[in-house]
């Protein structure tokens, strides 16, 4: 009986030596697994973490992108917009240039319809001009020879009025004024001399 019981108390601990060996394992496979499932969770809370942020982000860029989006739609309206007013600015400007083109075109026409009467009418004042001048020097010239002429003859009919007075104060009918001479030599001793009267005729 002792040995039975020696052999069941030694089966015993051999028993409770694998269940003891088996409990520090289970054990160790317990610490291994409590430790993953902490790494797993401290992991976990990272990803979380991480996927807020990057939703967060995500979030951000998506609002940066709508605002660039209504900011460039409004840009391209008012780009639109100042394409038009500048097409329309350049049509009209465009047109007022061709209207513009066309009056000076116009005054241009006048001005030169004006300057060939302009040129006819100073043509027309020069001929008269020429003829006035042409006028003015024949009569000049009539001038001068009826001042000629007329010198002559009161040289002539002084010299005959004088010839009468010698001859009737030599007859002893004439009077014995003052007599007229006809001696150049003593022009300016004698101012009662046929000479001076015709010197003082070119003072007029």
């Amino acid at each position: 009986e002792n040995v039975d019981l020696i052999e069941s108390l030694r089966i015993y601990k051999q028993e409770l030596n694998n269940l003891q060996t088996l409990k520090e394992q289970l054990k160790k496979q317990a610490t291994s697994i409590l430790s993953d499932k902490e790494m797993n969770d401290l992991l976990m809370k990272e990803k979380i973490e991480e996927v807020q942020k990057k939703n967060k982000l995500i979030k951000e860029l998506k609002e940066k992108v709508q605002c660039l989006e209504l900011s460039l739609t409004k840009f391209i309206e008012e780009f639109d917009n100042e394409r038009k007013k500048l097409l329309e600015q350049s049509q009209i400007e465009q047109e007022s240039s061709h209207n513009e083109i066309i009056k000076l075109q116009r005054a241009l026409e006048l001005k030169g319809k004006e300057m060939n009467k302009v040129k006819k009418l100073g043509k027309t004042i020069l001929e008269q001009r020429s003829e006035l001048e042409t006028l003015f020097l024949d009569s000049l010239q009539n001038v001068k020879r009826h001042i000629i002429y007329n010198r002559l003859q009161y040289h002539k009919d002084a010299f005959n009025s004088y010839q009468n007075r010698m001859l009737n104060n030599h007859h002893g009918q004439g009077d014995h004024t003052r007599m007229r001479t006809f001696n150049e030599t003593f022009n300016e001793i004698n101012t009662n001399n046929v000479f001076h009267d015709l010197e003082e005729t070119t003072k007029w």
